[in-house]
């Protein structure tokens, strides 16, 4: 499944895989490497946002960005429901 990430305007926007998030928040949160080392790890500009995106999950929900999933994560708006789902597909994983 795509995340598209609308930041900032109508006209900026980030399409994102959700298997490639739940990966790096593994890495990040479970196996316990830091973001900037994920960041030295990426090969791609990409990766990067990715990276980054995941790092996003850290900080308080009253950071207002607007996120929109295509296919049946489509219910997901923001970083809270982002860290939940990727929170219930780490379990499941396991």
């Amino acid at each position: 499944m795509d995340l598209i990430m609308k930041p900032y305007s109508k006209d900026t926007q980030r399409e994102f895989n959700l298997n490639n998030l739940i990966n790096y928040a593994y890495k990040r949160y479970i196996e316990n490497i830091q973001t900037i080392e994920l960041m030295q790890q990426a090969t791609t500009h990409k990766q990067k946002e990715e990276i980054a995106l995941v790092a996003l999950l850290d900080v308080k929900d009253d950071l207002n960005i607007n996120l929109s999933f295509t296919g049946p994560y489509r219910n997901i708006n923001n970083l809270q429901q982002l860290r939940t789902e990727i929170l219930q597909a780490i379990k499941a994983s396991r």
